[in-house]
């Protein structure tokens, strides 16, 4: 097929995003960890991770679009930083280059668009797509991992619990254990505000752990205590929120830096189990 397909890269700025979350959809179906949007997540996603659309990218042949790169543009620090919020090439064009003709194009647009620095995360199994951006010019900054399941939650003494109605973020802040990803950063929260609870618990009145988090979903973006004693009695309470409200869907927390050690030891020891281990890599631009 490929010898006489006729391939174009393009701007996606003009595509349907219909047309672009079948392409996600197909591409990502027997992913290491199957991605699978709605038509409602994946404009959520769009919104949430500052997806440029003119600033992402699309194979095509003729008129199809078998192939993708999807930005997140935003500023970090004084910093103009694309992050990769997902590449993707159709199962029948794999294996013909296609992803390094899309980096290709794609990083020349980013320059010229003033942007100096690409990040992006990749499944630790996915060797061959690591050694390929390895070979772009990307080297690992971090490793983060993911957990889902049921958490087993001992009984805790009455904690007082309080939903905020915008997040503290001095108290985030001062309480994480680690620099949230991308999605979880400071800006995808605030642009994702609707969809996320702000939960504080409390000691003598004072806010002491907090745990951002979907409700429905089960979702945890991040979470955290101050260093004082028996932290995980207080981050247990607000781990019985998510788990009491979000009813039969399990719980996940995703991409927590391995170096958190206390946030790894405890999702582990209320009975999470580890989903997949990614690599954030970043290049300068």
């Amino acid at each position: 097929m490929m010898p006489n397909s006729h391939i174009t890269v393009q701007s996606l700025a003009c595509t349907d995003v219909q047309t672009l979350r079948n392409c996600f959809n197909a591409s990502f179906r027997q992913y290491y960890v199957p991605l699978q949007f709605t038509k409602e997540q994946f404009a959520e996603k769009i919104t949430t991770e500052a997806i440029d659309l003119k600033l992402s990218f699309g194979i095509f042949d003729e008129d199809l679009l078998v192939g993708f790169i999807l930005h997140g543009i935003d500023s970090v620090g004084n910093q103009k930083v694309a992050y990769n919020a997902g590449t993707g090439i159709l199962p029948d064009y794999r294996g013909h280059k296609l992803s390094y003709l899309l980096y290709e194009y794609s990083i020349g647009q980013l320059k010229k668009a003033g942007v100096t620095k690409t990040i992006l995360e990749v499944v630790e199994q996915n060797m061959p797509a690591i050694k390929s951006y390895v070979r772009m010019g990307f080297s690992v900054t971090r490793k983060l991992n993911s957990y889902q399941g049921r958490p087993i939650l001992n009984e805790v003494p009455s904690i007082e619990i309080e939903t905020l109605p915008a997040p503290d973020w001095a108290l985030i802040k001062r309480s994480c254990e680690w620099n949230p990803s991308w999605q979880y950063n400071t800006n995808c929260i605030k642009r994702a505000q609707s969809n996320y609870k702000l939960q504080v618990a409390r000691c003598d009145q004072q806010p002491v752990a907090y745990c951002i988090s979907n409700l429905e979903t089960g979702r945890i973006a991040h979470f955290g205590c101050c260093d004082i004693e028996y932290k995980e009695k207080y981050l247990s309470a607000l781990f019985n929120e998510v788990n009491g409200v979000n009813g039969d869907h399990l719980t996940s927390v995703i991409n927590v830096d391995t170096n958190a050690l206390y946030a790894n030891t405890f999702l582990l020891s209320i009975g999470l189990r580890r989903l997949f281990t990614a690599c954030e890599m970043e290049m300068a631009l």
